[in-house]
């Protein structure tokens, strides 16, 4: 599996690759897992391919909530940041056609908007679904997506937020390079 992230390339041919940027032998580890989960999904049964089946009709139809639902302002970004932040958008998005419409409904929206001012950015993506469980056992996401997430704004230096309601959900991936220059009081 070949995974690129921070200007630098890595081969995953089954070893452990050791990674020098901060972040990076998180993603090469979280990548792997992604890969197991893809073979124990391939040797599965027939009932397993079945229900992917069926997820894949839900998948299609949530296209519409796409369709038009994306905005960016002018800039440019570093490929690197470009290659981990269209990583992030993927993620958010399947997140969002996963969790947000149990039941598919012709009103879906999923909207992304990218803002960029000088070195710093801000990405959103957002929801009209039913917004982030709340219930005991869910209190905090640590599926594979979700640390893939992290990581990757981990080593783009951006900062995860987010907002939840039953209308739906917004994730914030802000990065912003502000530094007070002004002294502290400790």
């Amino acid at each position: 599996m070949l995974l690129i992230a921070a200007g630098a390339v890595w081969w995953t041919g089954g070893a452990a690759v050791p990674a020098s940027d901060a972040g990076a032998g998180e993603l090469v580890a979280l990548t792997q897992a992604a890969r197991s989960q893809t073979r124990a999904v391939l040797a599965g049964s027939a009932e397993q391919f079945d229900a992917l089946a069926a997820r894949r009709a839900e998948v299609s139809s949530m296209r519409t909530a796409l369709a038009n639902n994306a905005a960016a302002s002018e800039g440019a970004l570093p490929s690197s940041h470009a290659v981990s932040v269209g990583l992030i958008v993927t993620e958010l998005i399947m997140n969002a056609i996963k969790y947000a419409f149990p039941k598919a409904r012709t009103s879906a929206r999923i909207r992304v908007t990218f803002e960029k001012a000088k070195s710093d950015w801000k990405l959103s993506v957002s929801d009209n679904g039913v917004g982030r469980s709340r219930h005991k056992d869910s209190a905090t996401s640590t599926g594979l997506g979700t640390a893939l997430i992290g990581a990757l704004a981990k080593q783009l230096d951006a900062q995860i937020s987010e907002t939840s309601s039953p209308k739906g959900l917004t994730v914030h991936v802000t990065r912003s390079t502000f530094e007070s220059r002004l002294p502290v009081a400790a």
